[in-house]
Parts: C-alpha cells; sequence; structure tokens
C-alpha cells in the first residue's frame, strides 16, 4: 500500500512546493502601467514587446533555491525620429511566449497585434488609444506573419495527411478588423515543416510562402478575403539525389507583389553557399527568371524589402566569422545587383525584427529580449547610424 502511495506523495509535494516559493520584489509599478500616451501623431513608429520576469525564492529567502517566472510582457513604443522611446505599457498577465515584434496590421491607423495563448487572447496596441484591446478568441497560437498591409494575421497548426501520408500544416486567418477567425482551416501537405518559409505580403495583404513536398519546392498564396489557397504550377528541385529523403535545398519567399514575386532558394546546412540561386517570378505567365546572386561563398540572401521603386537584397555574411550585412540594389532591367556599403562594413548580428522607414532599413538585435540593439542603414546616402541600445531596466524607470 505504502509504495502504491508513494508516487501520489511525490506528485502532491511537487506540486505544493511551488506555494512555498514567493518574491521579494515589488514590480507593481510595471504591472500596473496598463495605460500609455496616445502616438497617433508619430510617423509609423517601431514598435517591439519586452518580456517581464519575477524572480521567487524558497520560503522568501534570498540564501535559497530561486525561480525565474515571467508574469507578461510590455509593449514598447520607438519614435525611430528621434531614437528615444516615446511610452509603454504592461499587457498579458501570462507566462507564456509571445513575439518581440508585435504583427503590424490593418491602415488608418496601423496597428499592433500580439497573441497572449494561455489566456485565449489577443492584444491589440492602437495609436489612438491610451489603453491595449483584449480580444478574446479560441484555439489561439502563435502568429506566422511579421506585418501586411491587409487586415489578416496568421496561426498555424501542425498536424498529419492521411491522403498524402505526410506532415500538414494548417493556416488560420483572424480578420483584425472584424475580429474574428476565419470559418476554413487551410490545410497544406509537406515534407518538412521546418523549412515552410515565412508569410510575405503583396500589395493587398495576400500572403505568399515556399514548402517542400516530394522532393521541390513549391510557392503558394494564403487569399486572405475569399480563404483559398492557391498554389502555382511551379516546382524547384531541392534534391541532388533523389532517392534519398534529406532535401539538399530550400526555398523562401522573399517578396510579393501583384506581377512577380522573388523565390530565394538555399542551401541547407553549414557554407561554403556556393550552389544558392534566386529567381523572379512572373504571375502573369509564370515565366521563370534566374537573377545572379554570386556572393562570396559564406554568404546567403536572408531578405528583400522595396523602397519606393527600388528592391534592395540583404544578405548576411559570416566571412571570418565576422556577421556583418550587405546591402545590394537590384537593377530589375538588368536583374543584376550592385553593392551598396562597398566603403564600410554593417556589423550587426540581426533577428527577425527588419522594419523599413523612409529610405532606411531598420535591423534588430534581440537575442537578448532585455537589452536590444538597433540600427538602420540609408540606402540613398549609403550611411549607416550610430547604433542604439534599448535595456527593459532604463524603459520601465521612466
Amino acid at each position: 500500500m505504502l509504495k502504491k502511495l508513494l508516487p501520489l506523495l511525490s506528485l502532491f509535494l511537487f506540486i505544493s512546493c511551488d506555494f512555498l516559493y514567493g518574491t521579494l520584489e515589488d514590480i507593481s509599478s510595471v504591472t500596473n502601467k496598463t495605460t500609455y500616451k496616445s502616438f497617433s501623431h508619430l510617423k509609423n513608429p517601431i514598435v517591439i514587446s519586452m518580456p517581464v520576469h519575477s524572480t521567487r525564492y524558497l520560503f522568501r529567502n534570498k540564501n535559497n533555491n530561486a525561480k525565474r517566472e515571467k508574469v507578461g510582457d510590455i509593449f514598447v513604443i520607438i519614435d525611430w525620429e528621434t531614437n528615444e522611446v516615446y511610452d509603454w505599457c504592461f499587457y498579458g498577465n501570462s507566462n507564456q511566449t509571445v513575439w518581440d515584434r508585435p504583427v503590424e496590421a490593418c491602415q488608418n491607423p496601423v496597428r499592433y497585434f500580439n497573441p497572449v495563448i494561455d489566456k485565449n487572447q489577443i492584444i491589440e496596441l492602437n495609436p489612438n488609444n491610451t489603453t491595449v484591446t483584449t480580444i478574446p478568441v479560441t484555439n489561439i497560437g502563435l502568429f506566422y506573419n511579421n506585418n501586411t498591409p491587409g487586415d489578416y494575421c496568421v496561426i498555424d497548426s501542425y498536424g498529419w495527411n492521411n491522403n498524402t501520408d505526410s506532415e500538414e500544416i494548417n493556416f488560420r486567418l483572424f480578420d483584425c478588423e472584424k475580429q474574428t477567425f476565419s470559418s476554413n482551416k487551410l490545410s497544406q501537405p509537406v515534407n518538412c515543416s521546418s523549412y515552410i518559409s515565412m508569410l510575405i505580403p503583396d500589395n493587398i495583404g495576400d500572403l505568399w510562402f515556399s514548402y517542400l513536398f516530394d522532393g521541390y519546392a513549391y510557392v503558394s498564396k494564403l487569399c486572405c478575403s475569399s480563404e483559398e489557397l492557391i498554389t502555382l504550377d511551379l516546382r524547384f528541385p531541392c534534391k541532388k539525389n533523389t532517392e534519398e529523403s534529406n532535401y539538399d535545398f530550400s526555398c523562401s519567399v522573399l517578396y510579393a507583389c501583384n506581377s512577380y514575386i522573388l523565390l530565394s532558394k538555399f542551401q541547407l546546412g553549414k557554407g561554403p553557399y556556393n550552389d544558392n540561386k534566386l529567381y523572379k517570378i512572373n504571375l502573369i505567365n509564370n515565366e521563370v527568371q534566374e537573377i545572379d546572386i554570386s556572393f562570396s561563398e559564406y554568404s546567403f540572401l536572408s531578405r528583400i524589402v522595396k523602397i519606393e521603386n527600388t528592391i534592395y537584397c540583404i544578405i548576411n555574411n559570416s566571412d571570418n566569422n565576422q556577421k556583418c550585412i550587405d546591402i545590394y540594389q537590384l537593377n530589375e532591367e538588368t536583374l543584376t545587383l550592385e553593392k551598396l556599403n562597398d566603403n564600410e562594413k554593417f556589423f550587426i548580428s540581426y533577428t527577425d525584427n527588419l522594419w523599413v522607414r523612409d529610405n532606411r532599413i531598420y535591423f534588430m538585435d534581440s537575442w537578448n529580449t532585455k537589452k536590444i540593439f538597433y540600427n538602420y542603414f540609408d540606402v540613398q546616402t549609403c550611411e549607416q547610424g550610430q547604433g542604439w541600445t534599448i535595456i527593459q531596466e532604463d524603459v520601465i524607470k521612466n
């Protein structure tokens, strides 16, 4: 009988001992700041999210065992024209992960959205308001797109497709204006779910991506308003040996508009990256043109942005173990690239956080979510900024 009770007793002690921990710090000044100043007058500010943590000690004794727990997040509103934090506010009351880049969606005004998974909520930051809006939802997940000129955010989940005997990725669309999820779940069979490319919006907010299936990369579009998934009648081989199960290449949609998309095909694994390709796909006739991207063997194309009417390619360069960024301008007539930062190396180890503001491309290193660094490259002057660091401790003091 004792042997049967021991596992139950251990479980009880494991659960109960959590109540023996208490905090010695007062973070109410952070968690109680749930308002912010209206920022509708700011010119397209940069908004990020930072996690808030609390340390709890056994028997509230600092010399004992400690637990560091997430208690929520703060939105931080950055005025990029002055490089100052304009304001911040606490939200979420959650220990779950959220993205450090909220999704920028809708127009007039642009708003910022982040999901709180364990609360079944989506939080909206509106520049016209002074408190966040909490939107109750069901079956929430992390968003899959960074930004959109349209009204839709996307969450994804994974399952198994019995018809194709493969994994599948499932998309659900959240209409930020109506504050409702789509009635349909859009599903795409895939071989390697980890190689689904990020969702890239076109001019109207439909979202493009690439995926791997049966040895090839394909390109699909999520048509948001009609709740459809359309796949182009094109495929790109991604295995050197079709009999092997492992893929040698993957593809990512890096730019999309109403007339064409730019698709990167890149080597998997460690460099040198000698076989990377960039394709321009005409959406009217499915014509494919290859663009020469003969960079150094330890460089690869990571992002593409459009400023005014010009395309810029962002190259991650890891030569000599130095992480830096090269910026190239694409001539769309000749399909050739011109390097813009020949005179000075641009050193930054950026995450997926990237924004375009006027003629500047902003990069953000948010590996340390409590102490982030950002800087810009101006494509007109070919100059970079001096770089700025945002420390959460300094933010919440103001």
